[in-house]
């Protein structure tokens, strides 16, 4: 077998920026894993033992990107368990157009001093390798290859010495308080709201505040939940749309281009005149039509940012049912019992997985956390008051930001995102802060995001950013699927 590779293909031959590689972690990168991302691009190509219908002995190239490598610990709750994979991954957006599993079989090397190699899991001997356009880059990323694999492989084999407190059956089994009617719905396949905020957060002004000040930010193990290094923030709120006439059926939407009802568009509007004070600096949508006319009707309320153009993205549409859009939930259920799954697992023919569903929502989340990072976190914001946001209020509090001059001003420098999404994407982005990130949120908030929001239901978060690199650290929730402007 050969194992040169063809070198007339037109692959990239540029180096990555810092610029670049920043983008890719801040793709990939989460609380349970390690992202390594190679200093060039490379080809993937991929080889295939002969049989009778292959008598080629070739490497076939795939596809060019950048590969990475992605080192999952494991720790914090996180659901991934450890190991270790590499990926290729577009070089603009961060996707990952192929993925592998490494492990102590998989005998990745360097064959040349440009190209490596490494077998494939699948079992039939069939191989991988990257040729690599710049030589230091891929000696680099063998080394930190070899490194990863040694490590996840020592820590798998060790014996676990510390164990976690577990809790008592008491403990678990507490019983949570009856819910609202307004808080309860059918399963989460219809559109949200989605607002966020940007702040900035105590930095050296920590070690100022008073021991009441201190006690109010502890979470139930006693530790801050605003860590002092942490500078940047942003608040984000999200709203369910209006109700629909499907939704009033209990028909499954998922992308289907459904429009609002006349009572989903009073919701609209009453949650409008909620927001109407609120000074937005960007204004997000899913390009559904019903996603869309509820942002307009909040808008349309608004005492200040009536005029603003509102964005539509396609990474905000609701999780794709395939087959199933259209159909009843009572026939939604059958078709997962037919296939012998549970209906939050099930994927019809042509539909989206909930892995990617939640890949698509964590994407959005970390694109706007980059553009408002580098646009709006800059150092000549510290002039703003350490901690406040106009809209950054707990239910409780009274309605008493107005559009002021003196507001705009500040909000100029503060970024006031709304959003406009759906159900199934908002549940996906809640589940990825609060089990991918270190998070605080109220009592029984894994049952309540279990449930879907109630129509035009409102739930506020704050990611704290950390100060040097402008990555997700903290989660802080405020509140979930609170409906109290329709009571």
């Amino acid at each position: 077998m050969s194992m040169r590779t063809t070198l007339s293909d037109n692959a990239l031959s540029e180096r990555l920026s810092d610029k670049d590689i920043f983008k890719i972690k801040l793709s990939l990168s989460c609380l349970s894993n390690r992202v390594v991302v190679c200093g060039t691009t490379a080809s993937l190509y991929l080889w295939q033992p002969p049989s009778i219908d292959r008598p080629s002995n070739q490497w076939t190239l795939e596809r060019s990107g950048v590969p990475v490598l992605v080192i999952s610990t494991g720790d914090c709750g996180a659901r991934n368990p450890k190991g270790v994979h590499v990926s290729l991954v577009e070089r603009d957006s961060g996707f990952a157009t192929w993925k592998e599993t490494l492990t102590s079989n998989s005998n990745y090397h360097e064959q040349q001093k440009n190209f490596h190699t490494l077998m494939l899991s699948n079992g039939d001997g069939s191989m991988a390798g990257f040729r690599f356009n710049c030589e230091e880059s891929a000696h680099i990323f063998l080394k930190e290859v070899e490194a990863a694999v040694q490590e996840i492989l020592s820590s798998v084999s060790a014996p676990e010495l510390n164990k976690l407190p577990t809790t008592t059956n008491r403990e678990r089994l507490k019983k949570f308080r009856k819910l609202k009617k307004v808080e309860i719905s059918t399963p989460c396949l219809f559109s949200h709201v989605t607002s966020i905020t940007s702040a900035t957060q105590i930095g050296e002004g920590e070690k100022s505040k008073s021991k009441k000040d201190k006690d109010k930010g502890k979470t139930l193990n006693g530790e801050l939940s605003r860590p002092a290094h942490i500078r940047r923030a942003f608040s984000m709120s999200k709203r369910r749309y209006g109700e629909t006439p499907e939704n009033k059926a209990n028909i499954i939407q998922g992308q289907t281009d459904t429009l609002l009802s006349d009572e989903g568009i009073k919701q609209a509007q009453l949650a409008g005149n909620k927001l109407n004070d609120e000074v937005f600096s960007h204004i997000y949508s899913s390009d559904l039509k019903r996603a869309r006319k509820t942002a307009e009707e909040i808008i349309n309320q608004n005492n200040c940012c009536s005029q603003m153009k509102i964005v539509e993205d396609s990474r905000l549409r609701e999780r794709g049912y395939g087959v199933a859009e259209g159909v009843s939930n009572q026939r939604f259920k059958q078709m997962a019992a037919e296939n012998n799954m549970k209906t939050n697992i099930f994927t019809p023919k042509g539909g989206e997985t909930v892995a990617e569903l939640k890949e698509r929502a964590t994407k959005f989340l970390n694109s706007i956390i980059h553009e408002i990072g580098t646009s709006h976190c800059s150092d000549s914001s510290s002039s703003i008051q350490n901690d406040i946001c106009v809209n950054d209020k707990i239910i409780d509090e009274p309605q008493t930001s107005k559009c002021v001059t003196q507001k705009q001003e500040k909000m100029s420098q503060l970024a006031n995102i709304l959003a406009v999404s759906h159900g199934g994407l908002i549940r996906q982005l809640l589940l990825h802060c609060m089990d991918d990130l270190p998070s605080k949120f109220p009592p029984g908030s894994k049952r309540r995001i279990s449930f879907t929001s109630p129509n035009t239901g409102l739930s506020k978060l704050k990611i704290y950013l950390k100060k040097e690199t402008k990555l997700p650290e903290f989660v802080e929730c405020f509140y979930l699927y609170n409906a109290e402007h329709l009571s």
